[in-house]
């Protein structure tokens, strides 16, 4: 797997500091780093908050829908 995203990194450092079941925090980083290693490969440049479109996010559901099935 690929180094942990900085982005990301803040995010679940934010989530762990608020009232959320650590369950529900390894679930969050388990599926926001496949999202960002899937982001990477497929578009060549590392996850960032702006760079996420909703075309984005259309093609990564089809690549779970159909690729990761």
């Amino acid at each position: 797997m690929t180094q942990i995203n900085p982005h990301l990194d803040t995010f679940f450092q934010d989530l762990a500091r608020g009232e959320i079941a650590p369950k529900t925090l390894v679930s969050y980083q388990f599926d926001l780093s496949l999202f960002a290693r899937w982001f990477e490969q497929t578009l060549g440049e590392p996850l960032s908050p702006g760079a996420v479109t909703p075309t984005d996010i259309r093609d990564y559901r089809s690549h779970l829908l159909t690729v990761e099935q």
